[in-house]
């Protein structure tokens, strides 16, 4: 693992379904996560933070522009498991559920359109030594 942390690791779920409606009309096309910055989609740095953290079990949460992002995926390879999960026009909530029944372990739910610099394995560490369900950063 890349910062040597021995934890049992969760899966992500990013959610990729909403339909972007403030960036119209980038978004006509393309869910929010693939609008480009410096060349390369929101979701591709979502990702490669996931992959720093060993993180290799990847649930993707669509719904609008599902095809769009199915393409994306064949298109372009992270050496990691992703499965895209399209709930079609629902909430948050309701997309999260659709993959927590196929999921057998804690999860890391993140959004397809944010970048951050949070150090995963010490979010996983301070989740597990709390007695809390949810552990949230923001």
């Amino acid at each position: 693992m890349s910062n040597n942390i021995s934890l049992d690791l969760p899966e992500a779920i990013i959610l990729c379904g909403g339909k972007g409606e403030r960036l119209r009309p980038i978004t006509n096309d393309i869910p929010k996560p693939l609008v480009k910055i410096n060349n390369k989609p929101i979701l591709h740095y979502v990702i490669e933070h996931l992959k720093q953290f060993d993180i290799r079990n990847i649930n993707i949460a669509s719904g609008y522009k599902s095809s769009v992002l199915k393409k994306y995926f064949s298109e372009n390879s992270y050496n990691v498991s992703i499965k895209i999960h399209n709930s079609g026009d629902v909430d948050i909530i309701k997309r999260i559920q659709d993959i927590l029944v196929t999921v057998q372990k804690d999860v890391i739910v993140l959004y397809g359109d944010t970048i951050s610099n949070v150090d995963i394995n010490d979010l996983i560490s301070h989740h597990r030594k709390s007695s809390k369900e949810i552990t949230m950063t923001v």
